[in-house]
């Protein structure tokens, strides 16, 4: 079962869980992704950005991020009863980390694939459900810093809020991701409502605008695809 929490300093979500568990998760957002390169180019842009936690989600279950080994739980006579060798006493669990506002962003993304895949989705898609539950774990992780009352906000922003290729401007979520980043561990706390909002309502922004405007016209004057521009730096390291 995949578990999500907070790293110490509320930088990013710690995803932990088995091989299956991963695997299992990769295999049910990628059925929603496809294989097949978007012909709009924001949309595109969109299946990258949650391409980007596929990649990080394969290297874990793959080994190349961290591992740790926990105990199975089974008594000896368990293991003898089920014929299962003594000398099994651990599993392997995986996690790593990853940013939050960029994870939150994807929350709003995928349910914009998942209706593109399914418009009809019921209650038995189990791929949608298992992503979802995914998702409503990590939105769960954040009841570490929010009250009560604004973890019941945060679930009703996200159910309610998706992005479109049309409101898709990659520059201004790297500014969001970045500015985070440069936050304290007490400021990300304070402006945890802030940043959600502005992911939720990006397009109510006069910032946004100005950016796209920015965006818009120097791809323009330089002949080049907008959504390769990029707007700011990540950090070469981040503290989790």
């Amino acid at each position: 079962m995949i578990k999500v929490k907070l790293t110490p300093d509320y930088t990013g979500f710690n995803i932990e869980g088995t091989f299956d568990d991963f695997y299992e998760l990769y295999d049910n957002i990628s059925y929603f992704l496809g294989i097949e390169e978007c012909e709009n180019i924001f949309e595109e842009d969109m299946r990258l950005h949650i391409l980007g936690f596929l990649y990080d989600l394969r290297h874990a279950y793959q080994g190349s991020r961290n591992i740790k080994a926990v105990d199975n739980g089974l008594s000896e006579e368990q293991k003898e009863y089920y014929g299962i060798n003594k000398s099994i006493k651990k599993d392997i669990l995986y996690d790593f980390n990853y940013v939050v506002p960029e994870l939150l962003t994807d929350i709003l993304l995928f349910k914009h694939f998942a209706k593109s895949k399914n418009k009809k989705l019921g209650e038995y898609d189990t791929n949608y459900n298992s992503v979802m539950t995914f998702y409503g774990k990590v939105i769960d992780a954040l009841q570490e810093i929010l009250t009560e009352n604004q973890v019941k906000r945060v679930r009703k922003r996200l159910s309610e809020s998706s992005i479109s290729e049309r409101y898709w401007l990659k520059q201004w979520f790297m500014i969001v991701s970045i500015d985070y980043l440069k936050m304290t561990k007490k400021k990300r706390q304070k402006e945890m409502m802030h940043i959600i909002e502005s992911l939720c309502d990006s397009y109510l922004y006069d910032e946004y605008h100005e950016i796209k405007n920015e965006v818009e016209q120097y791809a323009k004057e330089n002949n080049i695809i907008e959504t390769e521009i990029e707007y700011g730096e990540y950090p070469k390291e981040i503290e989790w």
